[in-house]
Parts: structure tokens; C-alpha cells; sequence
């Protein structure tokens, strides 16, 4: 048998998620988010005839780009696409390079000094 369970006695304080300046804080979020999102819909400048036929501009470049002209790989893609994966090897092993020495620094552990991490 299942029992009633009690209402709170009255000096029983109850759970609420958010605290009241927690809400506030949410409702000023909410409330700027949706300000800049008007405010850039009424600044953009988009041409209501260019979305009607976007279905069939999207249809005309997959029918170009369908099948794939493999021919032209080697003289006009290859080289755009080794450039571009050296650009990003290089970045990468830049960003390891400037983030180790910052990574140890910050390591309590490692540097326990106080005004470095």
C-alpha cells in the first residue's frame, strides 16, 4: 500500500534550481542573445529571389561536380592540397612546440613556484 507523502512543514526551506540572481542573470542572457539576433536579421541584406532558386543552383553544382573529373587532379589540385597539408603540419608542430613549455610551467607539480602557475 502506498502512503501519502506529507507536505512540507511550514519553516521548510525548498529546492529551486537557479537562485534569483542566477534567473536574472539567465533572463539578461536570453534577452541580449535574442537582441543581437533581430538586430543582425535587420541588417542583413538578403535577396529573396536568390533563396527561391537555391534548390536548383544546388542541383546544377552537383551535376558538375558529379562524376569526378579525375583528370584534372594532377594539374590543378594536387599541389593546392599538399600546400595546404604542410601549412597545417607546420602550425601543428608550432602550437606543440609554444604549448609544452607553457603546459610544464603550469604543472603544480613540476614548477611549484607560485607566480609562475
Amino acid at each position: 500500500m502506498a502512503t501519502a507523502v506529507s507536505p512540507l512543514p511550514a519553516g521548510a526551506r525548498e529546492w529551486r534550481r537557479f537562485t534569483p540572481a542566477q534567473r536574472v542573470g539567465r533572463f539578461a542572457i536570453y534577452l541580449l542573445l535574442v537582441v543581437a539576433i533581430v538586430a543582425s536579421l535587420r541588417t542583413i541584406e538578403v535577396i529573396p529571389e536568390f533563396l527561391y532558386d537555391a534548390p536548383e543552383q544546388v542541383v546544377d553544382l552537383l551535376t558538375r561536380m558529379w562524376p569526378v573529373a579525375w583528370s584534372y587532379y594532377p594539374r590543378g589540385v594536387h599541389a593546392a592540397l599538399m600546400e595546404t597539408i604542410h601549412i597545417a603540419s607546420l602550425g601543428t608542430l608550432l602550437a606543440m612546440l609554444l604549448a609544452t613549455p607553457v603546459g610544464i610551467l603550469a604543472a603544480h607539480r613540476l614548477v611549484p613556484l607560485w607566480p609562475v602557475n
